[in-house]
């Protein structure tokens, strides 16, 4: 726009040696004047864009403290890893899977658990080796 305006001022200045270009030029000043409107419209929506992004962010964080204490009111109730809590539409806790042992970690766990089961006098270690 800026360069449709520079254009339009220097050819006004020159018109005398364009005089067939008037039509053209009033119709280009029109142009630029409806373009100044279109860019304070867009201007004003903008803004108001801004305003509501800002206002539904104040909304989504006060809605998800408020369901953040809601939740930890109903598993204080029913505990973290109750089935109940899919009813709040909360996925319950759930205990953690221990890690699976490699083989070699299995062997020594059985060979302690024979050691201790041994100096323990257990029947069931002395039955076992």
């Amino acid at each position: 726009m800026g360069a449709w305006e520079a254009l339009g001022a220097n050819m006004r200045a020159r018109l005398a040696g364009f005089p067939q270009l008037e039509g053209t030029l009033d119709e280009l000043d029109a142009l630029i004047l409806e373009s100044k409107e279109l860019q304070a419209r867009q201007d004003v929506y903008r803004r108001q864009l801004r305003e509501l992004t800002a206002q539904s962010r104040n909304l989504e964080r006060r809605g998800t403290s408020l369901r953040n204490k809601l939740v930890a009111g109903a598993q204080s109730v029913y505990g973290v890893e109750s089935q109940q809590m899919v009813e709040f539409g909360v996925n319950p806790r759930l205990p953690k899977k221990r890690p699976r042992l490699t083989r070699e970690q299995r062997e020594k766990l059985e060979a302690a658990e024979k050691v201790l089961a041994a100096a323990s006098g257990s029947p069931d270690a002395l039955a076992k080796q």
